[in-house]
């Protein structure tokens, strides 16, 4: 495993101080009155390896220990995040024994108060770019007495020239896979760590009862003659076990983007592996 435990010292623990912070009349001050940090619990982590071979770790925050005051909605949501840090690249590009990956410097082992406390930078949260497809789970406790959440996982990143100018794309899914919301989103850059801005015309992948087409997200991509496919998980309807789908990705512009030609299973056809 790599030596990484990322902690929010900034975080408020209001579940330390609260049993149930979803309930309505609650206590005004419950940031103030709660202890400050928490230790992520990470998910859904993956790599991107740049061309100028810095070597990228992302992964999702989990919703857990992450409450968040929606002001707009005057009420707690627990939420997802996705999340980067860099890697040190001499494991990967290394001749000879082989090494475990570490996690550059400036990123782990800084001490504050005695406390380890492991640095990420936050690519895509709700907060700083909302769209309301994300949406889906955010009145769960007042419905069905469960815990109200946001959810953005299962990234994948990659880089695409747009107008001779490089751009990086990241994909995520947002909502759980059981909701009709749950889709893809698409969000891009000129860095592969900040600035990220998320497509106006998301989700660019979610459910479709005419072509029986439900739970699709969570994917990952591949590049065949410079096109790009996207691989993810969906189902024929509700109650089947999820399968693997393949669609075209097409960037036409950052104002257009689509996935188009998706198919179940259809990847050893395709592509004559």
């Amino acid at each position: 495993p790599i030596d990484y435990y990322p902690y929010d010292p900034t975080y408020s623990d209001i579940d330390a101080v609260c049993d149930n912070v979803f309930v309505k009349n609650k206590e005004s001050n419950l940031e103030q009155i709660s202890p400050k940090g928490v230790y992520l619990s990470l998910i859904d982590a993956n790599i991107f390896i740049d061309d100028d071979k810095r070597v990228y770790l992302y992964f999702s925050r989990c919703c857990y220990r992450n409450c968040v005051l929606d002001e707009k909605l005057n009420k707690y949501i627990e939420e997802s995040n996705i999340c980067v840090v860099e890697l040190n690249n001499e494991w990967w590009f290394r001749s000879g024994e082989p090494i475990m990956p570490t996690v550059k410097n400036e990123y782990v082992n800084v001490v504050d108060n005695g406390v380890r406390q492991d640095r990420f930078v936050t690519v895509i949260n709700y907060k700083n770019d909302p769209q309301d497809w994300e949406n889906g789970h955010v009145n769960d406790y007042e419905l069905f007495n469960l815990r109200n959440r946001r959810w953005s996982e299962g990234s994948a990143l990659f880089k695409h020239k747009i107008d001779n100018k490089d751009i990086y794309f990241i994909m995520y899914s947002c909502n759980n896979f059981q909701n009709s919301l749950y889709g893809v989103g698409i969000a891009y850059s000129d860095n592969p760590i900040n600035g990220f801005k998320k497509f106006e015309g998301n989700p660019i992948i979610s459910q479709n009862e005419k072509e029986s087409f439900y739970s699709t997200g969570h994917g990952s991509f591949i590049n065949v003659n410079n096109e790009y496919y996207y691989l993810f998980h969906g189902r024929d309807n509700p109650q089947t076990e999820r399968k693997v789908y393949l669609g075209k990705l097409n960037i036409n512009s950052l104002n257009d983007i689509s996935v188009t030609n998706i198919k179940k299973g259809a990847l050893k056809n395709e592509f004559k592996i």
